[in-house]
C-alpha cells in the first residue's frame, strides 16, 4: 500500500468513528451541508465546541446525524400527505 493511500484510509477511519467532526469532515462522512450544521448548532439542536488541539469548531456527530434523519423523515411524511 502506498503511503498516500494509507494516509487517506487512516483519515477515513478517523472520520467514520469520530464523536466530534469539523463541518468539512461532517459533509464528507455524513453528507450534512455546512450551512445546515451551523444552523442546527445555532438553534441548539447540535452541540458544538472548540477543538483544544487545533482551535477549530467541531460538532457532535450523534446530534447532527439524528437531526439530519429527523428532518428527512419530516420531509418524507409531508410528501405522503400532499
Amino acid at each position: 500500500i502506498a503511503p498516500r493511500d494509507y494516509d487517506e484510509a487512516v483519515a477515513r477511519d478517523g472520520r467514520r468513528f469520530a464523536e466530534w467532526l469539523t463541518p468539512v469532515d461532517m459533509t464528507a462522512e455524513h453528507r450534512i451541508p455546512r450551512g445546515s450544521l451551523t444552523s442546527w448548532a445555532a438553534s441548539g439542536y447540535v452541540r458544538k465546541k472548540r477543538d483544544i488541539n487545533q482551535g477549530r469548531m467541531v460538532y457532535n456527530v450523534a446530534d447532527a446525524t439524528a437531526r439530519r434523519d429527523r428532518e428527512a423523515e419530516e420531509r418524507d411524511s409531508e410528501r405522503e400527505v400532499s
